[in-house]
């Protein structure tokens, strides 16, 4: 997917944590740049989402890793700009 609503001069952020072998469990694919990216436990990686055709890998199934993602939604930066509170 594409993170259309996201600020295009932004990046997004992710942190994977957990218990797991990256190796089989843990893999960002980035379609235009022909990238995948292993992702071991403890490691943010940040990447413009908004730009980039981007998806999950999990080749084998199950428990134990997990992830948390920020990013800058570009509604956020249009309504200040306009002098709405945000």
């Amino acid at each position: 997917h594409v993170d259309w609503k996201n600020i295009a001069i932004g990046v997004c952020v992710i942190f994977i944590y957990g218990q797991f072998n990256s190796k089989e469990r843990s893999w960002l694919v980035i379609w235009e740049a022909g990238l995948v990216i292993e992702m071991p436990p403890g490691v943010f990686v940040m990447y413009p989402s908004s730009l980039f055709f981007h998806f999950n890998v999990d080749i084998y199934g199950g428990d134990g890793r997990g992830s948390c993602v920020w990013f800058n939604q570009a509604s956020m930066f249009q309504t200040a700009e306009l002098g709405f509170a945000t």
